[in-house]
C-alpha cells in the first residue's frame, strides 16, 4: 500500500497550482535563455558580460570622454545581445601595448576586431581565429579642398606626409611603383606631428587609413581650412571579428551575429526576405533562443544603420560607403545567403 500512498502524494503535488506555476515559470525561463555551452561561452554567461577589444580607430572604436564609441562597439553590443539577451552588458578594451596584445593572446577578450596584419605582427595566429569581415578599411589620401589635385595620380611630385610606424609606407610605395609615380616623402613617428605638418601646409598630401583622415578633415586645424579625400585608394584591407580558438560554438555565435547584421541590409522583396529574416539561422543550432536575430537587429539596426551613425552622414566623418558598400552599389560587400 505504500507505493499507492506515495503515488497519491505525487499526484497532489502535481495538481498544486503553486507548483504548476513554478514549473511553468522555469520552463519559460529555460526557453527564453540562451543555452550555448563551451569554455568561453560558459565564461561569458558567468560574467554576464561580453568583452571586446580593438586597436583604436576613429568611427570604428575610439575612447571619447571615457566612453567607447564606433562601429565595432555597436557590433560588440549586438554580440552581447545575441548571447545574453536584451539587457546584456559589454565592455571594450584597447589593443595598443605589447602587454595588451599578450593578454589578448591569453584569451582575455571574447571578441577582437583585428586586421590580418595585426594578427600576424602580434603573433596571434595560434591563439585567435579570424571570423567574418566587419569592415573594409582603405589607405587613402587627404588634400586641401581648393587643391588642384582631383585624383590619386595627381600626387605625383608632391610632398606627402605619413606615419612611418604604420603600414601606410608599404601601401604608398607599392602604389607608386605600380603607377610609375614619385613623391617627396615626409615620414613621422607620431600622429600629432604628422597632423601639425599637414595643418600648416608643410605637406600637400596626408596619406593614411581613411577613418583617420576623415577625423583630420572633420576637426580641421589651426589654419581652419577644409579638406577632401581623393576618391581612389592606395590599398584596401579587411578587419575581422576574431575569437579565441578554444570555443567553436562561441565563434559561431559571433560569426552568425555579424552575418545577420550584414544580411539585414537587404530589403524585403517578392523574391527574398530582408531585415532580421534575411539570414534565417536556427538559434537552437548554436545555443541561442528562437528570437535572437530579431532581438539583435532591433537593438542596433542593420550594418547600414550602424555605418551611417558611426561613419556616414549621421556622423562627424561623412564618409561614403565606398569599399564597404554592397557589390550592387560598387563596393566589396555581399550578404550571406543571397545566392
Amino acid at each position: 500500500m505504500r507505493p499507492a500512498a506515495s503515488a497519491g502524494r505525487n499526484e497532489s503535488i502535481v495538481r498544486n497550482p503553486k507548483i504548476l506555476a513554478l514549473i511553468a515559470s522555469l520552463c519559460l525561463q529555460a526557453a527564453a535563455s540562451p543555452s550555448f555551452a563551451g569554455e568561453l561561452a560558459d565564461r561569458v554567461k558567468e560574467r554576464k558580460t561580453v568583452t571586446c577589444a580593438a586597436v583604436e580607430r576613429p568611427g570604428l572604436a575610439k575612447l571619447i570622454r571615457g566612453e567607447w564609441r564606433g562601429l565595432f562597439v555597436d557590433y560588440c553590443r549586438a554580440i552581447a545581445t545575441a548571447a545574453l539577451g536584451a539587457e546584456a552588458k559589454y565592455r571594450f578594451l584597447q589593443l595598443e601595448s605589447p602587454k595588451q596584445f599578450d593578454e589578448a593572446r591569453a584569451g582575455d577578450a571574447d571578441v577582437l576586431f583585428l586586421t590580418g596584419g595585426e594578427l600576424i605582427a602580434h603573433d596571434l595566429a595560434g591563439a585567435i581565429l579570424p571570423g567574418p569581415v566587419v569592415y573594409r578599411q582603405a589607405h587613402g589620401a587627404l588634400v586641401e579642398e581648393n587643391s588642384p589635385m582631383r585624383k590619386l595620380e595627381d600626387i605625383d611630385g608632391k610632398t606627402v606626409c605619413f606615419l612611418q610606424t604604420s603600414n601606410v609606407p608599404r601601401a604608398l610605395e607599392d602604389w607608386l611603383a605600380r603607377n610609375g609615380r614619385t613623391v617627396s616623402r615626409m615620414p613621422f613617428e607620431e600622429a600629432v606631428e604628422m597632423l601639425d605638418a599637414y595643418n600648416v601646409r608643410v605637406c600637400a598630401v596626408a596619406v593614411g587609413e581613411e577613418t583617420d583622415l576623415a577625423e583630420i578633415r572633420a576637426q580641421k586645424g589651426v589654419q581652419r581650412f577644409s579638406s577632401r579625400l581623393l576618391p581612389e585608394k592606395l590599398a584596401a584591407f579587411p578587419i575581422f571579428a576574431a575569437t579565441p580558438l578554444k570555443d567553436p560554438q562561441w565563434s559561431a555565435v559571433v560569426a552568425y551575429t555579424v552575418l545577420t547584421l550584414q544580411a539585414a541590409e537587404r530589403p524585403t522583396t517578392d523574391w527574398s526576405n530582408g531585415g532580421a529574416k534575411a539570414l534565417p539561422v536556427d538559434g537552437a543550432a548554436i545555443g541561442l533562443d528562437k528570437d535572437w536575430q530579431k532581438r539583435v537587429v532591433d537593438a542596433v539596426g542593420s550594418h547600414t544603420a550602424i555605418f551611417e551613425r558611426n561613419l556616414g552622414e549621421k556622423s562627424p566623418f561623412h564618409l561614403p560607403r565606398g569599399l564597404d558598400a554592397m557589390w550592387s552599389a560598387g563596393g566589396l560587400s555581399a550578404p550571406a545567403y543571397s545566392e
